[in-house]
């Protein structure tokens, strides 16, 4: 589907008026008007002005009395009331945040309108309208809070740095995310993010890495909101919360500032690692350094746009040069590049004969080899491919056969970031205002490699080009792009309609050095590489030792990844009587193009087998290093060049009512339908695997692929799976007590995104990786490469048999078709407090299913074979297991698996193939329940101070732990990912979370010292130039540390199943401390006295230990962070702030998780680091 396609939907839908909105990131106010008695006034036209912009609004009260005025800017507004034979009214400041539903009730007395009553002081901030559990952070915390350079993502100060301080948001060390950001009882990365509207949200790519290119820099952003649970039917696409970014706008005065903030070693303790081994502290230095100015759009004598115009733009940067270690490698020496081995010496001295492959025959029933005389291999019998690229191996620098080269250790690299945006903004009177916002945010590195590929001095940590290996010019790149226009117009003063459009793009490429720049041709370069792969002049050759401890270089990388989404959005809200309508649509297309060139000079892997004596594989004979010289290949392949072009339409409906059933009690009801349209491929190049169909590769056993698209052998349809669609009804109420209390409550289901990845396994038969290896152990190498690779098909190959004897994928549409699905509810008090602080008190609950999860795991042998043991990995024609009964699954099973043709094999599902993928992003077979208790402190900017504090009680049991389920094996205890210890028996899997905290605090406040002009004290003379104007702001959190998990491989079942696990007696698997704390050299995490070893697995297949325990758990982790800084006053309006921000104040570490988790493993419970150490940065603001 084009975008001119998936766009004419919804414009025919706006022309019909048939509409919908995306995340809000303005306002409302809204309210009661009456006369003194306490009757409604009818007619009253209501206004709210701008005080920043001098934009206005008006609205008409209905005949009930009731105002709505929408789609109001962040901000803050002045109110005013006017009708016949009553007295004007006038309210402000009222400030407004994103999402906000400002109760404003007006009362009139009778009276001439030229008099006038002015109502002071801000309105409670007490939500009285809305039942969703939303947290807001105002610009002053924003701007005064300490936030680290280099902190999540490790590069510029960034939107998830703030996230991470909302009530509910978690990850695994509680101040910094990359894989593990959660939001409440919602999957990790199922979140949606939005800036000014507009949801950035990315499919599969939703993840914190990816989304620091989308979202602003943080001095771009005037507010961060965050719904957590019970939005509006307007707002979805996520499981765990809607994150909501609204950026800065131009005024009618001209504002700016310059910034810089700065890091070095000098300012930071070292860390705990460094202090025991007496290391130093590494040597570094950051800037994170940026401008921002807004105000109205004035040219002298042309135009002046106060009060209708305004630009703002900011721009940021980060430097970071970056050192790497000295490595010590193993190279061949001098000697051995001619084919002398007469120094191959094992650690003893003994001469590690080297055999001559082509000798190797047959005699008296044993296999047998000639040793080159003298230990060297002729010159005559070296591979010219082998020599080609000898010459490009270094002399070694170091003493030795082994670690004998040094690398250098300085690699000039800086790693860059650059981030701009542009907002304008203009108002065509009173009835029309039109918004647009585009920004751009991208990282890439400075290398010194990319100036001088030829200097050995540029490769830090390897072999110089071109045998340095997956290493990326212009480093790991990130580049985002989001451009935004839109428009509210107002037809009549209680209908008014909202139109937004936009487009945001990620592009990720990831370039060898010996790839790009394009044209260096390394195939005829070294005489011609490889015959029968035409791409051979893609890149370098990949070459790995498999033994020997040879320094190889990785395959080579070539990957261009582009997601572009379309989006737009079209409300409009509808005020009549009591009720207060919205009714939209949401449209979106993601695009993902992937240009897949990885492997396409091939990749070739040596071994030692095939220069040794027949079989030996102790290192007493043979060189991997020498079956290169000679070219004899043990495995080896390349793939196919293959680009993707995948389509994700999505659509939705809702309708909304902000029903004013009394003065005191609201209901927000709403309807939401969302549609999930299948993935398509441009070009339809996309197979799938039928469990059904005859598989011609083995005999018509059942199970092979089918291939979309029209023409001989497809299927003449281009959908992977039907439409992914659900119903979502969303119900609250709020009835105000009093002025200061209101209780609220609200329920719904709602839906995240179908995340399905790249697809590329859904390419099978139109990619193609043909790869070879040595089917004897090195008796016969692969191929010897000089000859160039076997003979090999070039796709498309439309064969349902094609890949049998491997593994696929199984993309089961009727999985893919279900939409995840969260139902959650709440219960909220909240009360207004004496001095303005605003105490919320929330109990919320979800329930999860239909979630992507990895743990199924259908090719898992049946447990009832368990019995048999050992045998199940014995040849299917072993004589034991032929006596046992057993016979092939089909008639060429042999031929087909070759040495996998166990009996094991055999007894699984679809013996044909090695493995059928259903877990991750292709199942959504998980669930999950949530409970939490959250006691929220909050106080809008007064008297110095404003804060937001909250406490979670939380408690989260699952089985699907991330939408992007591989993701769960890197972050908390590491163990809680993959398939099931046993797919047959699910149950057990569902555990805590690996990333249940049950107890989280945090507390973010900025408070500025009551001393200087115009405060309590120290106001005048120089005790006002040494004390005033001083701020000292927090964030400060403890939390719980993540369950942990047991494995144990040494008692494997043979069953094919997840990660065995093992029996425990008891679930505090803690081991007691020798003294008063733990200490690493001295205790140890666990207590194997609580496990017991299972001794027979075929009697005794699967262990009673839980995936995960609460009961175990890491170490809590306890930060305080602050920032001291002083406003330096130049002029009424030029000032400076110099600040100093502390991290880690008082150098708190907490100890790593174990080195290992498997009680098989010697280093079992074994912790050997510990993160946290204090760090500083400076910084210096000049605002004006």
């Amino acid at each position: 589907m084009t975008p001119h396609r998936f766009l004419a939907i919804p414009v025919l839908l706006v022309l019909l008026c048939s509409v919908l909105a995306g995340q809000t990131t303005t306002g409302t106010i809204t309210g009661i008007v009456s006369d003194a008695t306490g009757a409604m006034v009818a007619g009253a036209t209501v206004t709210a002005r701008n005080l920043a912009t001098g934009e206005v609004a008006e609205t008409i009260a209905s005949n009930t009395g009731n105002y709505v005025l929408p789609n109001l800017r962040v901000g803050s507004y002045e109110l005013t009331v006017n009708v016949a034979g009553f007295k004007s009214w006038r309210r402000g400041p009222i400030t407004l945040s994103s999402n906000d539903n400002v109760r404003v009730d007006v009362r009139l007395e009778v009276g001439e309108t030229s008099e006038r009553i002015d109502v002071t002081g801000e309105v409670p901030p007490l939500k009285t309208e809305s039942t969703e559990v939303s947290t807001v952070m105002e610009n002053k915390l924003v701007n005064d809070l300490p936030l680290a350079v280099a902190g999540i993502g490790g590069g510029m100060r960034n939107a998830f740095q703030i996230m991470m301080m909302m009530p509910q948001v978690k990850s695994g060390n509680g101040e910094s995310a990359w894989d593990d950001l959660q939001v409440g009882g919602g999957q990790q990365h199922d979140w949606n993010v939005s800036v000014d509207g507009m949801s950035i949200e990315m499919g599969w790519r939703n993840h914190v890495g990816y989304m620091n290119r989308l979202t602003p820099a943080l001095d771009a952003i005037e507010e961060f909101r965050i719904d957590t649970a019970t939005y509006k039917a307007e707002d979805s696409r996520a499981s765990g919360g809607n994150i909501s970014i609204t950026t800065k706008s131009g005024t009618n005065e001209l504002h700016g500032s310059a910034f810089d903030f700065y890091q070095s070693q000098h300012l930071n303790a070292n860390t705990w690692q460094n202090n025991k081994f007496g290391r130093p502290k590494p040597v570094f230095h950051r800037n994170d350094f940026g401008a921002t100015i807004g105000g109205p759009i004035y040219l002298p004598k042309i135009y002046d746009g106060r009060n209708k115009s305004y630009f703002f733009f900011s721009y940021e940067g980060y430097r970071f040069p970056e050192t790497s270690g000295v490595s010590e490698l193993t190279i061949p020496l001098p000697e051995m590049r001619n084919g002398d081995f007469s120094k191959w010496v094992t650690p003893s001295g003994q001469l590690i004969p080297i055999y001559d492959p082509t000798t190797t025959r047959v005699e008296n029933g044993v296999t047998v080899r000639n040793p080159f005389p003298g230990n060297v291999i002729p010159t005559s019998r070296i591979s010219p491919l082998s020599a080609a690229i000898n010459q490009y191996f270094p002399d070694p620098n170091a003493p030795g056969v082994v670690r004998n080269y040094r690398t250098p250790g300085t690699g000039p690299s800086k790693r860059i970031e650059d981030a701009f945006l542009t907002k304008l903004d203009h108002n065509f009177g009173t009835k029309n205002r039109l918004s647009f916002t585009y920004s751009q945010n991208g990282r890439w590195h400075e290398n010194g490699y990319d100036r001088d590929p030829t200097n050995p001095d540029n490769f830090a940590g390897r072999l110089p080009y071109p045998l340095a290996g997956r290493i990326y010019y212009k480093g790991d790149q990130y580049y985002g792009k989001v451009a935004r226009i839109n428009d509210t117009h107002l037809f009549t003063p209680t209908l008014v309609n909202t139109l937004t459009l936009g487009f945001h793009r990620l592009t990720h490429p990831e370039h060898d050095v010996t790839a790009v720049p394009q044209g260096q041709n390394w195939g005829d370069r070294l005489g011609g590489s490889v015959k029968n792969n035409p791409y051979y002049n893609n890149a370098f050759p990949a070459v790995r030792f498999e033994t020997d401890n040879y320094y190889g270089w990785e395959s080579t990388k070539l990957w261009d990844e582009y997601h572009t989404v379309f989006g737009i959005d079209e409300n409009i809200n509808w005020v009549r009587g009591a009720h207060s309508f919205k009714f939209g649509y949401s449209g979106q297309l993601m695009m993902l193009n992937t240009d897949n060139r990885n492997r396409a000079a091939g990749d070739f892997f040596f071994h030692r087998l095939e220069t040794a004596r027949p079989g030996d594989n102790s290192g007493t004979s043979g060189s991997s290093y020498a079956s290169f010289l000679l070219g004899a290949v043990h495995n080896g392949g390349f793939s196919v060049p293959f680009s993707q072009q995948l389509r994700f339409p999505y659509h939705a409906f809702f309708a909304q009512d902000d029903w004013k059933i009394t003065p005191r009690l609201t209901a927000n009801l709403g309807l939401r339908y969302e549609m999930n349209l299948s993935v398509t491929e441009k070009h339809d190049r996309f197979s799938y695997f039928d469990p059904t169909l005859p598989n011609p590769a083995a005999n018509g056993y059942p199970g092979a692929l089918r291939f979309l698209g029209k023409g001989p052998g497809r299927e003449g349809r281009r959908n992977l799976h039907n439409t992914a669609a659900g119903w979502g009804p969303r119900a609250g109420l709020a009835y105000q007590l009093n002025d200061n209390t209101v209780i609220r409550a609200g329920a719904g289901i709602f839906y995240a995104s179908v995340k399905v990845p790249g697809l590329q396994g859904a390419s099978n038969g139109f990619a193609n990786s043909p790869g070879w290896s040595s089917a004897d152990q090195g008796i016969t190498p692969a191929f010897y490469w000089d000859n160039g690779f076997p003979a090999w098909e070039a796709p498309p190959i439309l064969d349902p048999g094609f890949n049998a004897g491997f593994s696929i994928p199984w993309w089961g549409a009727d999985e893919i078709a279900k939409l995840p699905q969260n139902a959650n509810w709440n219960l909220a008090v909240a009360r207004v407090l004496p001095g303005n602080f605003v105490l919320d008190v929330t109990y919320t609950g979800s329930k999860g299913t239909h979630l992507a999860s990895d743990r199924v795991n259908i090719m898992q042998i049946d447990p009832k074979y368990a019995y048999l043991g050992p045998l199940l990995n014995r040849p299917i024609d072993d004589p034991e297991v032929v006596a046992a009964g057993f016979r092939p699954p089909f008639e060429n099973f042999k031929k087909l698996l070759g040495t996998q043709a166990t009996l094991g094999q055999a007894l699984r599902i679809f013996p044909q193939y090695t493995g059928v993928t259903t877990g991750g992003m292709m199942n959504h077979s998980g669930n999950s329940t949530y409970h939490a208790g959250i006691i929220k402190v909050t106080k809008r900017f007064s008297n110095g101070l404003t804060m937001l504090a909250s406490y979670t009680w939380s408690k989260l049991l699952t089985d699907a732990d991330s939408s992007e389920p591989w993701i769960a094996g890197v972050v908390g205890s590491g163990v809680g990912a993959g398939a099931a210890q046993n797919h047959y028996n699910r149950r057990p899997e569902k555990s805590y979370g690996v990333l249940d905290m049950p107890h989280m605090f945090k507390l973010t406040a900025s408070y500025d010292l009551p001393f200087g002009q115009g405060k309590r004290f120290a106001n005048q003379g120089i005790a006002r130039h040494i004390l005033g104007d001083w701020n000292i702001s927090t964030f400060t959190f403890a939390q719980s540390g993540y369950p942990m998990g047991v494995i144990d491989t040494r008692y494997q079942n043979n069953l094919r199943g997840g990660t065995p696990r093992p029996h425990v007696l008891t679930h505090d698997w803690r081991a007691p401390t020798v003294g008063s704390e733990f200490d690493p050299d001295k205790d140890n995490f666990y207590n194997r006295d609580a496990f017991v070893a299972r001794t027979n697995p075929a009697l005794d297949p699967f262990g009673n230990a839980p995936r995960l325990v609460g009961k175990t758990r890491m170490f809590p982790t306890y930060r305080t962070n602050i920032a001291v800084s002083r406003n330096i006053r130049f002029t009424e309006r030029i000032r400076g702030n110099l600040r100093l921000d502390i991290f880690d104040l008082w150098n708190q570490k907490t100890w790593n998780r174990p080195v290992s988790q498997d009680l098989a493993n010697t280093q079992f419970g074994v912790i050997t680091g510990a993160s946290g150490n204090r760090n500083m940065q400076v910084g210096l603001k000049l605002l004006f």
